[in-house]
């Protein structure tokens, strides 16, 4: 992608909707900063504190910035997940292209994510249905959904803010979502079909381990029928 042209392609693109105009966003694990950079292009967040682990990603984010003149909108800074960033008042924080394992282990570390007006937005790379079931224990609410499709791999998109309402989630809501789950659509049925297809080929591998596959079989079985009653 070009740093210049103002647009994502739709993985990244389904954050967008779930900022509110004028916010401060923090964008964790921004790698070279495509987000921040359409946030702020499009006037949309007022201020952007981009962070990464890696200093190698940084380096590319600071000249994709400097090249455009927003090193006045948005700061840079080599930081471990949420640690230490409560200074900067956040409105929504942004964890993309990360596990949904990691995405809860820096959120929990975070309690100032619990503090209105935050707003999270959200995309696992892997185990959504984790990071679902930890948020909704954890009191936070599901604002939006968005389903995405990239070259061939789809994505999930959670918003979420803290509420204090804490409960459990179904295994159906776990892993496809409440929202997405009311909205349902084309995407949302290819999406559903195509893990469920996931869970069969899992299901047989159990089957073929004998009897250590027993058990796992019988917990892949119920999510795969969580699945296909969709």
């Amino acid at each position: 992608m070009s740093v210049r042209r103002n647009t994502l392609g739709e993985r990244l693109e389904t954050a967008i909707p779930y900022v509110r105009q004028g916010d401060r966003v923090i964008d964790v694990g921004t790698d070279h900063a495509y987000l921040p950079i359409a946030l702020v292009q499009r006037e949309i967040a007022s201020a952007v504190l981009a962070t990464d682990v890696r200093p190698g990603p940084l380096e590319m984010a600071l000249a994709n910035i400097a090249a455009l003149g927003l090193e006045r909108r948005i700061a840079l800074k080599q930081n471990d997940g949420l640690a230490g960033l409560e200074w900067f008042s956040p409105d929504t924080v942004l964890l993309f292209g990360m596990g949904g394992e990691l995405i809860v282990e820096i959120l929990d570390k975070a309690p100032f994510v619990k503090q209105p007006p935050v707003r999270l937005v959200l995309q696992p790379m892997t185990h959504a249905e984790i990071l679902r079931s930890w948020l909704s224990r954890s009191g936070f609410s599901f604002l939006g959904e968005t389903i995405s499709r990239e070259r061939g791999k789809y994505y999930q998109t959670i918003c979420a803010a803290y509420t204090g309402e804490c409960r459990e989630l179904s295994t159906a809501d776990a892993y496809l979502g409440p929202v997405n789950r009311r909205i349902r659509g084309e995407l949302f049925e290819s999406f559903r079909i195509y893990t469920a297809g996931q869970k069969k080929k899992i299901l047989e591998a159990c089957k073929k381990a004998g009897p250590k596959g027993q058990a796992e079989a019988g917990q892949v079985q119920s999510i795969l029928d969580a699945l296909e009653q969709g």
